[in-house]
């Protein structure tokens, strides 16, 4: 699903310090939504329970580097597996 990098490099960053950068791993979260309940009601939850969350079906989902809000993007669905196709740089990572 990710594009690859090695034909780009950013501006205003030379090919050196690119290369040394382009494999740094990166903690990327996507998050649906979410929910604030109080702890009595998350203690009943099991197998099959429904957490409803504060977006609707059809939003885009935020896209986080490192914990900082970079990207929007669509679920989509690429053979048999989930991805996120993005829609809208937040912020550059």
């Amino acid at each position: 699903m990710a594009e690859s990098t090695a034909d780009f490099t950013p501006p205003n960053v030379s090919d050196a310090t690119w290369a040394n950068l382009s494999d740094v791993n990166q903690s990327v979260e996507l998050v649906l939504g979410t929910t604030t309940v109080p702890f009595s009601t998350a203690s009943f939850w099991s197998e099959g329970s429904l957490i409803e969350l504060n977006k609707l079906a059809g939003e885009n989902i935020d896209v986080l580097v490192n914990g900082k809000l970079c990207f929007r993007g669509q679920i989509v669905t690429v053979a048999e597996n989930f991805g996120v196709r993005i829609t809208e740089i937040v912020q550059e990572p």
